[in-house]
């Protein structure tokens, strides 16, 4: 049976140490002018806030997990995602940020043989009716240095095969809190 075609970015499973996976907070400016999803990758930038992470990112921070702001209203807001262009203050996203963090995300497609390998995610397109991201990993692009994520395996699950649309264990390989080192990687 061939795996659903279900692109939804990253979402944390587990961490390496076997503790539960930590989030953080940071904020959003307000007005930014892009759409944050949930399981979307995010960077840091210098004025203290985060915005989306382009699939080549080498300083990645981490992954988004939603947030609350108050809105021209005055009304607390608890969200999936960031609508793009909103203004609002007291704004605060979640963030899973940790290295050792082992997330889940979709490939493209993948094989046994790219196990260790790294890749990059390809930038889909999120929803604004689930808040879910439409970011999937660029497995068929892997190589052995120079990507964002490592393929760690595929989740063992029922129905999830090897080949297009697999689940894959990933964990970061190029992230701001283990040096932004370009190329990092290798076995």
């Amino acid at each position: 049976m061939a795996n659903a075609d279900n692109a939804r970015g990253l979402w944390p499973i587990r961490h390496q140490s076997g503790a539960e996976p930590q989030a953080a907070e940071y904020a959003i400016a307000t007005g930014y002018a892009a759409n944050i999803f949930r399981g979307d990758v995010v960077e840091g930038i210098a004025d203290g806030t985060i915005e989306i992470a382009e699939g080549a990112n080498v300083d990645n921070l981490g992954v988004f997990w939603g947030c609350r702001y108050v809105n021209s209203k005055g009304e607390q807001v608890f969200s999936r995602y960031w609508p793009t262009g909103t203004a609002a203050t007291n704004i605060v996203a979640t963030v899973y940020t940790d290295p050792g963090i082992i997330f889940g995300v979709q490939a493209d497609t993948a094989a046994a043989t790219d196990i260790h390998l790294m890749a990059d995610w390809d930038d889909g397109t999120g929803s604004t009716s689930t808040g879910l991201s439409g970011r999937e990993l660029a497995a068929s692009g892997g190589a052995t240095t120079g990507k964002s994520m490592r393929i760690l395996g595929k989740i063992n699950s029922p129905g999830n095969d090897w080949g297009a649309h697999v689940d894959l264990e990933v964990q970061f390989a190029e992230h701001v809190l283990m040096g932004v080192v370009s190329g990092v990687g290798g076995i």
